[in-house]
């Protein structure tokens, strides 16, 4: 309850040194445009929580206040979930989590900007990230599996509305979650309409949003589906997308205007993982919200995808690739567009199980 956090004290001197002190009880040890990130530990000096606290220059606002509430509520509602970050408890604008290790988005995007000639020099395509091949498939799958949690919860679907890499978080126990949710938004159920509300944001920010995001159009749960394939881009290349373009009016533009970022074909012959996530990523970006694969059956082609290159040994024993990927993973696609056209396609549904 709120008195664990009034009796905890975070009192510091206004000291850069103090503030990152990791000998202190508790100290600072990141921050976002919004929180701050606490390491809160125990009498003994062990860490058993992280508390996200309002930053000190945005002060307090109903927006705020909510924006904090939002974040917490979502992560009650989805306690149960593996992929989803523990929440011990929320007072105000402050948040009560499970300690992390690290986020992922350094790892597997090192940097993210490059010129198209450095590329070239290399001679083969050269993925800016070190994870293997069966790496990058198993983390697309973890990360695509929380989305789902969100958008199949059994009380309508929640889209999370700011899909980064930066939002997963490597777990002292070595799990993968995603831990923001101070953007979610609770879709409504028109029941004249017999269909779930969509929502508007205004124009969007940043470079990293769907087409409709920055058009200022009504949104829906596919905005988090575009955001995905970047994420997807981001795990297969090691780079942002438009790896080139750090103007962000000029990305927005591009992508209002039907633009994705360049895919190098060379990807698809690989591996066959490789070839799965770039065959994924087309299917995430999608001009139009309708025409995007939806989070469930992206997570059963990523699954099928995983499955098959076990079964048929595509990488040894180490996630090095050993046979080429187009053709395997285009098959594993083509069942679920069958899958998705057929009289069943709404087998996908709302309501998300693990075992599906």
């Amino acid at each position: 309850n709120c008195n664990s956090f009034h009796e905890t004290d975070l009192s510091r001197p206004l000291d850069a040194d103090w503030l990152y002190d990791p000998n202190v009880d508790s100290y600072m040890f990141s921050h976002g445009y919004y929180r701050d990130a606490w390491m809160v530990s125990d009498l003994q000096n062990h860490a058993v929580a992280v508390w996200k606290t309002l930053r000190w220059k945005h002060g307090y606002s109903a927006k705020s206040f909510i924006n904090v509430q939002r974040d917490a509520v979502v992560m009650e509602l989805l306690t149960s979930s593996d992929y989803i970050m523990d929440i011990y408890g929320h007072c105000g604008t402050t948040t009560s989590v499970q300690v992390i290790d690290y986020e992922v988005e350094e790892y597997v995007v090192p940097d993210g900007y490059i010129k198209q000639e450095e590329l070239d020099a290399y001679g083969d395509v050269q993925s800016q990230n070190d994870y293997t091949p069966v790496e990058k498939l198993e983390m697309a799958i973890t990360m695509v599996e929380s989305l789902a949690e969100l958008h199949g919860y059994k009380g309508g679907p929640i889209v999370h509305d700011d899909v980064q890499l930066c939002q997963w978080l490597r777990t002292k126990d070595d799990r993968l979650v995603l831990g923001d949710f101070n953007r979610a938004t609770i879709l409504s159920y028109n029941e004249d309409a017999g269909e779930y509300c969509k929502f508007n944001n205004g124009y969007g920010y940043g470079n990293y949003r769907s087409p409709e995001e920055f058009d200022g159009k009504d949104l829906d749960e596919k905005i988090d589906v575009f955001s995905m394939g970047n994420n997807l881009y981001g795990i297969l290349t090691g780079l942002w997308p438009f790896y080139e373009n750090e103007d962000d009016a000029a990305v927005q533009k591009l992508l209002i205007g039907g633009e994705v970022s360049f895919i190098d074909p060379r990807y698809k012959e690989r591996s066959f993982e490789e070839a799965a996530l770039v065959f994924a990523i087309e299917k995430c970006w999608a001009y139009k919200a309708e025409d995007r694969i939806d989070m469930f059956a992206l997570v059963k082609f990523l699954r099928r995808s995983l499955e098959q290159a076990k079964a048929e040994s595509v990488t040894d024993n180490k996630g090095n690739p050993s046979y080429p990927g187009l053709a395997g993973a285009q098959k594993a696609g083509d069942r679920i567009d069958a899958y998705m056209a057929g009289a069943d396609a709404k087998g996908f549904g709302l309501v998300y199980s693990k075992d599906t």
